[in-house]
């Protein structure tokens, strides 16, 4: 397989175009289902053009490799590489014998999970069960203390600090219960923030947001302020604002909690639709029973163990 590289480009992913499987840097959709990003530092383009989806997903271990994210794959300008098929079910996702305690009280209990692409998964349980502690700990956002967290073939608590935080950007979208908007930047700008953080142009960066919005319905509201919006309006915003680095995972901390029936309604739909139309894995941590029967699979939290509840 010969690799070609173009340039400006900032994140690899797989691709589809004309029935050709690709590595870019511009779309995260991948036909099918399937999404995938991973930053790296030549800012090249990889084009593998005519390939299966399974050889495209090898090229990408190949670059993962190269910055020692998990395989001992070369990689080098104008280089040919042989590659068998990849499997293309494996998690996005994996966390395996999470463990954690505040004092005497046990809140993770050697967990396991698993999230694939495109999959919808609700992660349930009584208040202080611990599942916001498990979702920080799958985000990257606090280690849990043993465990291993893959995004992924991506060993996220192996990696030093700001690796952890770069790769979190690219991999990762959240939304919270409550936006945390910026109120003086117009709901626009407070979508591209991601964007901007990460050294985008800010007239790309809005380019992107206002994209992102008119998906989502919301293409008349782009220079209006947060507080105008509806708390279903902002929370529409929210979703895009996750989805403005093309992450393969969404992580949601009770979504819907602070909206009514209609609007939770309309949320919960969007969520479903980045995971069936965009191939992104969605996790969301929530007491609502509307989010949790929308799930593909449904996952109870109760004296520190994960046990399924039911399947949609």
């Amino acid at each position: 397989m010969h690799l070609v590289f173009l340039w400006n480009a900032d994140f690899a992913h797989v691709d589809s175009t004309h029935g050709q499987y690709m590595i870019r840097g511009v779309s995260a959709v991948v036909k099918g289902g399937f999404s995938s990003r991973i930053p790296y530092t030549w800012n090249e383009r990889v084009h593998t053009g005519g390939l299966s989806i399974g050889s495209a997903y090898d090229t990408l271990r190949c670059i993962r490799g190269s910055l020692g994210l998990g395989d001992s794959a070369t990689f080098e300008k104008g280089g040919s590489y042989e590659m068998t098929n990849a499997s293309t079910t494996e998690p996005v996702l994996t966390g395996r014998g999470l463990k954690q305690s505040f004092g005497e009280r046990v809140v993770l209990s050697d967990v396991e999970i698993a999230l694939q692409h495109g999959e919808m998964l609700g992660v349930v349980g009584v208040s202080g069960s611990g599942k916001s502690t498990l979702l920080y700990a799958l985000a990257g956002l606090r280690q849990p203390e043993e465990g291993t967290v893959m995004w992924g073939d991506t060993n996220v608590w192996s990696l030093p600090e700001p690796h952890i935080t770069r790769a979190r950007r690219a991999t990762c979208g959240f939304v919270f219960q409550f936006p945390a908007f910026l109120d003086d930047l117009t709901v626009s700008a407070n979508v591209a923030v991601p964007l901007v953080v990460s050294g985008t142009r800010p007239r790309d960066a809005r380019t992107r947001a206002v994209e992102l919005m008119e998906r989502f319905g919301l293409g008349e509201l782009t220079d209006e302020y947060p507080t105008t919006l509806s708390g279903g309006e902002q929370q529409r915003a929210s979703i895009a604002r996750a989805l403005t680095m093309k992450p393969s995972i969404v992580f949601c901390d009770e979504p819907t909690g602070a909206l009514d029936e209609s609007n939770s309604e309309m949320v919960v739909g969007e969520l479903r639709g980045i995971a069936e139309s965009f191939g992104v894995g969605v996790l969301i941590v929530t007491h609502d029973p509307l989010v949790s029967k929308s799930c593909d699979r449904v996952l109870r939290l109760d004296q520190g163990r994960l046990v399924e509840e039911g399947v949609s």
